[in-house]
């Protein structure tokens, strides 16, 4: 059995704030940046001073593709007055602001830092809808399989299931594709099962043991 980890010691979350919600032409992700980050130092009950803050972890999927904008954890790190401190960026997908809280836990478990700020930042609507749809299509698959984009496959369904199911290949196996379980993996059926696809005849495979190129291991 793999050994299970403990935190070093206990990490608390003692303020937060986030930007207001619309369409805002005008302002960049690094405006937006801004907002949340004055909202968070507002809700700190016993105050913050910022000169506090030994480390920033910025979540950001796209901001090459969304605002041609790279290098984004620096830049919004200069914009709250918090240079020269280490910022490191994380990209995860839609995952992105949450893995950048797993690291920050992380950095003051470990003992490395006692204040961090982490923070997640995306503005999408510089790009016409259809650019953006390229843009999230990103972490689907590679261009290898792009006939898969062009069945309509798109997040959030492919963060469960990361890959994409083509009919003709599952076809092929003799297998149907019941239903997508939000556990990340795949409910499957023989080709054989009866119209009620009752549990018995039903398996379960987990997203990795799928061989999108050659076969599934169910």
């Amino acid at each position: 059995m793999a050994k299970t980890g403990k935190l070093g010691r206990s990490v608390a979350l003692v303020g937060a704030g986030m930007s207001k919600f619309g369409a805002f032409k005008e302002k960049s992700s690094r405006d937006l940046y801004v907002e949340a980050f004055q909202e968070m130092k507002a809700s700190v009950d016993k105050g913050l001073d910022p000169n506090d803050i030994q480390a920033i972890y910025v979540g950001c999927f796209a901001g090459e593709l969304f605002e041609s904008q790279g290098h984004i954890a620096p830049i919004v790190t200069e914009w709250v007055g918090l240079v020269p401190r280490p910022a490191t960026r994380v990209e995860d997908a839609c995952a992105s602001g949450g893995v950048a809280l797993r690291q920050g836990i992380l950095a003051i478990a470990s003992g490395l830092y006692d204040i961090v700020l982490v923070s997640g930042v995306e503005k999408m609507n510089n790009l016409p809808t259809d650019r953006v749809t390229d843009a999230l299509a990103a972490p689907i698959l590679d261009h290898r399989h792009a006939a898969d984009l062009a069945v309509g496959q798109q997040p959030p369904g492919a963060d469960r299931l990361a890959g994409v199911i083509e009919g003709d290949r599952m076809d092929a196996l003799g297998v149907q594709v019941v239903q997508f379980d939000p556990g990340g993996h795949v409910l499957l059926a023989d080709e054989n099962a009866e119209a009620d696809r009752s549990r018995d005849r039903l398996r379960l495979l987990p997203a990795h043991d799928l061989d999108l190129d050659h076969n599934a291991k169910v």
